[in-house]
């Protein structure tokens, strides 16, 4: 597994339009592997949040300070399943 970052330089990417990610409860390593400077050329991104997985308590949360912080506004969408499995969309805008 290699960070997003390590993608973005390699070939050399300027701008991301839309970062999709699902990685099953990995969301918060993913987005470790975004360096600092990287979160500049990423415009809108998409979380699928498993929060029913162990671990993944309050990963919404979490997630979502994340990008606060790196300037995105969120939205979280409704559970795309059943509203007991505690499965979400996060949608971050610049």
């Amino acid at each position: 597994i290699r960070p997003i970052s390590d993608i973005i330089e390699e070939y050399q990417i300027e701008r991301i339009d839309l970062l999709k990610i699902d990685a099953e409860n990995y969301e918060t390593q993913v987005l470790k592997g975004i360096s600092d400077s990287d979160w500049d050329i990423i415009n809108q991104i998409v979380v699928e949040v498993h929060e029913h997985i162990e671990g993944g308590e309050n990963l919404l949360i979490r997630i979502k300070k994340l990008f606060d912080s790196k300037g995105f506004k969120t939205v979280r969408g409704e559970d795309t399943r059943r509203p007991s499995l505690g499965v979400y969309m996060l949608y971050a805008r610049k």
